[in-house]
């Protein structure tokens, strides 16, 4: 199927619903937003969507099962499914090397103390 004809396709198929393969998703990953981003280059931002969704995504991109690979789109058009795996370490290594990102904590406004912890 020609580039035209599949862009027809998933248009006329999902109309900004949930795409088959984040349903899916055990970690509800926004996966059309992931690769909008990373088809542009902007891997930091790819990998904020990946960290917002995955409270480890190094060690998530290497343990997950990928299921949304199996209900991949691109499979009922007759191509293989994308390697959602090779895109997020792709992302990972990516981002990896853009300058880490700031996360100010708020002051903390009152304290604790643990008794009997030794």
């Amino acid at each position: 199927m020609e580039l035209q004809e599949s862009m027809a396709y998933v248009e006329r198929c999902f109309r900004e619903e949930p795409a088959s393969c984040e349903c899916v998703c055990p970690f509800e990953l926004n996966i059309r937003d992931f690769l909008k981003k990373c088809a542009k280059g902007r891997w930091p931002a790819a990998y904020r969507n990946l960290s917002e969704a995955i409270a480890f995504p190094s060690v998530a991109a290497i343990l997950c099962p990928r299921p949304c690979e199996g209900r991949c789109q691109r499979t009922v058009l007759g191509d293989a499914p994308l390697n959602m795996g090779g895109l997020e370490r792709a992302c990972i290594r990516f981002a990896a090397a853009e300058k880490a990102q700031d996360f100010p904590l708020p002051p903390k406004t009152q304290r604790i103390a643990v008794v009997g912890a030794g």
